[in-house]
């Protein structure tokens, strides 16, 4: 029994495991990305954002402290240099732990990037599509959503898009697309996930009965609760705040769940 030890021990002794999270620091300073289980990188966040913090302070004395931990004179140079000049104007959270899902091959489930346009006027970095492509997924790219169907219950199964072409500029300088009349293809989906800005997406109260909506557009709730009109559905976020920022929405997301938590132990 752990007895209330809440050391992530890897399964290994504290000898092994700070090698371990050493040899995992300096691959990741060195090569800025690594790929790893999620416990050893939960383990190996612990472990280098302090030092990266002490990375910001070019001083003989952090150097000899980070030293003693990585033990590697060019990850040391690499993270007082440029890992440093990167996080300077960040107080912490430097990494980000992605889950990858399964990996090509072994029957793993399938995602595609649904977009209107041509990869070329994507507004995404060069290096996000990169690695999206890396980890599997589909891009389907001149294509539209315009409708959604489902089974009786409710969850969706497939959805119909309408192929478009490249029309002229529009304010933004990218070229405006175009549909091309009569020309829709249906692909069968389990999940669907719109991602169209921060404007509250329409389809939400046109396809739900028994919501109350505001001129914007956005979804009533309860501020306390995140509750709607229709008392199974609760919501947060951008269709209830319009544009706003992602610390939000995820605080209406940890609110809503604890009043579906509740609401549930009550039935």
């Amino acid at each position: 029994m752990r007895h209330g030890d809440k050391v992530k021990n890897l399964s290994r002794t504290k000898a092994h495991r700070d090698a371990l999270l050493s040899n995992l620091a300096c691959q990741l300073i060195e090569h800025k990305r690594i790929i790893t289980t999620i416990a050893k990188a939960k383990a190996l966040r612990v472990y280098v954002e302090p030092l990266i913090t002490k990375g910001k302070s070019n001083t003989t004395h952090q150097r000899r402290v980070v030293f003693s931990y990585l033990q590697d004179k060019e990850a040391v140079t690499e993270l007082f240099g440029t890992v440093a000049e990167k996080v300077a104007g960040r107080p912490g959270g430097y990494t980000r732990i992605i889950k990858l899902g399964a990996r090509p091959g072994d029957n793993a489930e399938k995602a595609m990037i649904v977009y209107r346009r041509s990869e070329e006027e994507m507004p995404a970095r060069v290096e996000e599509v990169k690695h999206a492509k890396e980890e599997g997924i589909d891009f389907l790219t001149l294509h539209n959503p315009i409708r959604y169907e489902g089974d009786e219950r409710g969850r969706v199964q497939k959805m119909l898009l309408q192929r478009m072409k490249l029309g002229e500029p529009d304010s933004s300088g990218r070229r405006r697309p175009v549909a091309i009349e009569g020309d829709t293809v249906w692909v069968d989906v389990d999940e669907v996930i719109v991602s169209v800005g921060v404007s509250p997406n329409p389809l939400i109260p046109s396809t739900f009965t028994g919501l109350e909506i505001t001129s914007w557009g956005t979804v009533v709730v309860n501020a306390d609760t995140m509750q709607t009109a229709d008392k199974t559905i609760f919501a947060g976020g951008d269709i209830v705040r319009g544009g706003a920022t992602v610390i939000l929405a995820m605080g209406d997301g940890r609110k809503a769940a604890k009043s579906m938590h509740e609401a549930m132990n009550e039935e």
